[in-house]
Parts: structure tokens; C-alpha cells; sequence
């Protein structure tokens, strides 16, 4: 099943863009760098990065990257973590609160925008409070659409793009509670119940049960429960997975 995901993960596009008549929007996840060139990126072979954690093997057979596969697969890491730049600088930088990816500027915005015939850049990738948040003149637009995303208080927000429009709707959500979280949840539960994947995990889960109990109490050496989580996560894979 884990494979699976990775598989169908793997041949996702990297970004995608929409034409609304007036407008030509890029959207990508995370963001660019002064090095993303498309062509690169649309010439690559997207199934060759199941995750950017791991760089993928050399296609020439060699145990290191080659210089042009290395440029690659630092773009790939710049399109999927990077951040506008949280102090307003110019330029490309390490972003060095993830270690991984870059934060650009708003002339790298200007510059990509042009070379690519885009009017604006939609991303996510960020929690904001308000579900959304403009930058770079409103060249780019961060959209996180979960609400009390991780038990915070943060709105969710969609855009909604009308054709010949110059500027999207964007239309913000949250829910009102904890109870309406649980009734949202409850009836997760009940739609999960009768889903024959679901019912597979579980049995899976139960004929495993006592090596799960083992690891968690591994997990969690001060037994405060609170490890329990997260050891699930981690090791629900590697014992049956």
C-alpha cells in the first residue's frame, strides 16, 4: 500500500499552470530560486524522485550525481521548499530555517515571471493566519486552504479565478470548534468503516498488534503516552508495511 502511494506520488507534475484569458498563473508548491529553469524541469523524469530527501541514483550508472543531475535535483528541492524571503531581501538565499530549499526575493519573482510569460505565482507550502497572504507587489499569493491546521487557530482559504478576471475571489473557511472537529471526525469514522482498504489496514494492525505494543513501549521510555503517536507513524511501517 505505501508503495503504492509513493508510486502515484512519484508522477505528479512538479507545477502547473492556468490561463484565465487576462492572466497566466504559475502554481507550484513550494517556490523558485534564481537557478529554476522549466525546461530543465519539464524535460526530467519525474518518477526518478519518489522523495527529495533521498537524491535519486545516477542514470550513468555511477555512484555520485553527475553535474547536471545534481543542478536538477537541486531545482526540484527549490520548487517543492522554498519560501518568499521572510526579511524582504533581493536575491536567492539558503533558507535556513528548513535547510533545504531557498528564500527569494521579490526581483527573483519579477525576473521568473517575465522569462516565463507568467502575471503571478500561487503557492502554498506555509500556514498563515488569515489562510492566505500576498507578496512581492501581489505577484505572489501563499494559500493554505487547512484551518486550525495542527489544533491552531489559522483560517483556511481557496481561490476562486473567474475567467477574464484580473484578481482571484478568495473565499476563507474555518471551523467554529472542537465540536465540530469531532462531529467532522465521527463521520470520517463512519464512512471508513465500510471502506474495504480500511477494513484491510486494521486487520493488518491487529495481526501485528503485540510487535506495535512493543515498539510503541520502546518508543515512549517515559511512558507519558505522548511518544505513542508518532511511534505509530514510524513504526506501523517498517513492522508490516
Amino acid at each position: 500500500l505505501l508503495d503504492l502511494f509513493k508510486d502515484v506520488f512519484s508522477w505528479l507534475p512538479m507545477y502547473s499552470y492556468v490561463k484565465t484569458g487576462t492572466t497566466r498563473i504559475i502554481i507550484i508548491h513550494g517556490g523558485i530560486s534564481d537557478r529554476i529553469d522549466l525546461t530543465t524541469i519539464n524535460s526530467l523524469r519525474r518518477n526518478r524522485y519518489v522523495s527529495v530527501e533521498v537524491p535519486p541514483k545516477s542514470e550513468h550508472g555511477g555512484a555520485r550525481l553527475t553535474a547536471e543531475e545534481k543542478n536538477e535535483y537541486h531545482q526540484v528541492e527549490d520548487l517543492l521548499w522554498s519560501d518568499p524571503d521572510p526579511k524582504g531581501l533581493n536575491g536567492s538565499r539558503k533558507n535556513d530555517s528548513r535547510n533545504i530549499g531557498c528564500f527569494f526575493g521579490s526581483d527573483i519573482t519579477d525576473q521568473f515571471l517575465e522569462k516565463n510569460n507568467f502575471s503571478m505565482l500561487i503557492r502554498s507550502h506555509q500556514i498563515k493566519e488569515n489562510g492566505y497572504e500576498f507578496a512581492h507587489h501581489r505577484k505572489v499569493i501563499t494559500v493554505f486552504s487547512a484551518s486550525n491546521y495542527e489544533r491552531g487557530f489559522n483560517s483556511g482559504a481557496i481561490l476562486r479565478w473567474s475567467y477574464n478576471e484580473d484578481e482571484p475571489q478568495i473565499i476563507q473557511h474555518k471551523l467554529r470548534g472542537a465540536q465540530d472537529m469531532q462531529s467532522l471526525s465521527f463521520a470520517k469514522q463512519v464512512t471508513l468503516l465500510a471502506d474495504p482498504v480500511y477494513q484491510s489496514l486494521i486487520e493488518k494492525i491487529m495481526a501485528k498488534k503485540s510487535s506495535l505494543q512493543k515498539e510503541f513501549y520502546k518508543a515512549d521510555r517515559n511512558r507519558s503516552g505522548i511518544q505513542i503517536a508518532n511511534a505509530f507513524l514510524l513504526n506501523i511501517i517498517f513492522v508490516f508495511l
